[in-house]
């Protein structure tokens, strides 16, 4: 039965009906509580932190259950899920911290496209937090390990990011080219929201 709530709740966000996918998970949720079921309990938590747009009122109890997981993919889940919400909150040491502990999980499975993912939000978390030099090493990793999987999808938003970095530091020439790869890539694959953020730089 449980599965069957965060089934349905997954479907509804997919349908956008989010309302209702809240309503699935809260379920979800109460159900876990009352069977103990702890993977559970953080899986209905992170996605109804995702569906609050990062609020606050659930990353104490993630905070809590995500160093005793076992399960590393649901582990990962839970630091990403924490980081958005410290980067949300403009608490960019504990993103980076967070971000991190995402990246060792997906180095530790492998997983070399959530890998380049990661580098590319600790490149942002880091340029927020003032720290230029390891945000720029960052998203050097990211777009080799991009470029190496022929994921342009990435690489649109480690441009993207990138670019706002060569603002903050003054690289005004730097930052319009990537900008500009930004924008291709983002027609290419009809990301207008990239597209918009590209043209913002």
């Amino acid at each position: 039965q449980l599965q069957t709530h965060l089934h349905w709740g997954k479907l509804y966000i997919l349908q956008g009906r989010f309302p209702e996918s809240t309503q699935k998970y809260q379920e979800g949720l109460a159900l876990a509580r009352t069977e103990q079921h702890q993977e559970g309990i953080i899986s209905c938590l992170v996605e109804l932190g995702v569906l609050s747009d990062y609020e606050e009122q659930y990353e104490a109890e993630v905070t809590t259950l995500a160093e005793s997981l076992t399960d590393l993919w649901l582990q990962r889940s839970a630091y990403s899920f924490l980081g958005a919400v410290s980067i949300r909150h403009g608490r960019y040491q504990n993103t980076c911290t967070y971000w991190q502990k995402s990246l060792d999980i997906s180095l530790a499975l492998e997983d070399w496209y959530s890998v380049a993912s990661y580098y590319n939000n600790l490149g942002d978390a880091f340029r927020e937090f003032g720290k230029f030099a390891e945000a720029e090493a960052s998203f050097q990793q990211a777009t080799a390990l991009a470029q190496s999987l022929h994921n342009e999808i990435t690489q649109m938003a480690i441009l993207e990011g990138w670019a706002r970095l060569d603002v903050v530091r003054g690289e005004y020439h730097q930052a319009v080219e990537r900008a500009q790869e930004t924008i291709r890539l983002a027609k290419l694959y009809d990301r207008q929201f990239v597209e918009q953020l590209g043209l913002s730089c």
